[in-house]
């Protein structure tokens, strides 16, 4: 059977939040604003396409991560361009890592953060646990990988870093359905109000809060349950709002939305 509706399937105006939402679909070459009535009020013209996050900044300029052919090739969130689009759809600010994927996000000081991949040291690959045996360089021969998540400059000089190695490696273990050619494949770098990082790994069903002056881990949220999630954040009330796929974890084989304290 075909499914062709396409749109707004439903909309319950006493339970719909108001507003607008701001999408860019993986690897299409638009950005779409849509207004609650599934409206396409406002579009901008990508140079390559998005690869995951986008966010309208306070001035109204489009940030988006988008793709390029350069650099590792693995295809998960694979990204290497971070761009800002005025109203118009003139490019005003980009900056090019190859490295570069899933996540990023503008920071209230005009500096932006995202997650990169960098290649590991031979001792910290060898303290990795975890994963399928042999899976360690599955795609482009290279890796392993591990995370690092990278705050720039205007001018894209790198004004902070933290790795994925800095993790306790002998606490937390790859799930064992899961590849080992990436430690430990971060996918949301989410900015909280005192300058602290929410970071998501996927396959340690792992949420960790990095203090951002100390670069210790000051909190975190470990379980099985979460199904490789993604999108976490924090919300107003302090709670922990975040997305789980339902994968290789738990009673629940679907993907949820969970909200904790």
């Amino acid at each position: 059977m075909l499914f062709n509706k396409f749109g707004v399937t439903h909309h319950d105006k006493d339970k719909a939040t108001p507003g607008f939402t701001l999408f860019a679909p993986i690897n299409h070459d638009k950005a779409n604003l849509l207004d609650i009535d599934g409206k396409i009020v406002h579009q901008w013209q990508l140079k390559r396409g998005g690869i995951n996050h986008c966010m309208l900044l306070p001035n109204g300029n489009l940030f988006i991560g988008e793709g390029t052919d350069d650099g590792p090739t693995i295809p998960a969130g694979k990204g290497g361009w971070l761009r800002e689009y005025d109203w118009d759809g003139n490019v005003v600010w980009e900056h090019h890592d190859v490295n570069h994927h899933h996540d990023a996000r503008r920071l209230a000081n005009g500096n932006s953060v995202y997650i990169a991949w960098s290649k590991m040291s031979d001792e910290n690959a060898a303290r990795v646990k975890g994963g399928l045996a042999g899976s360690e360089h599955s795609f482009d021969g290279g890796g392993p990988y591990e995370d690092v998540i990278r705050e720039i400059d205007p001018d894209g000089n790198v004004v902070w870093e933290w790795y994925s190695s800095e993790l306790d490696m002998d606490k937390y273990h790859i799930c064992p359905l899961c590849k080992r050619h990436e430690w430990a494949h971060a996918n949301t770098c989410a900015p909280l109000a005192n300058g602290d990082i929410m970071v998501s790994y996927r396959v340690l069903n792992l949420l960790i809060i990095i203090d951002r002056q100390t670069g210790k881990v000051k909190w975190e949220h470990h379980d099985i349950e979460l199904g490789h999630q993604h999108d976490c954040h924090m919300l107003d009330n302090g709670n922990v709002l975040v997305y789980c796929n339902g994968m290789h974890g738990g009673d629940h084989f679907y993907s949820r939305i969970l909200e904790f304290d």
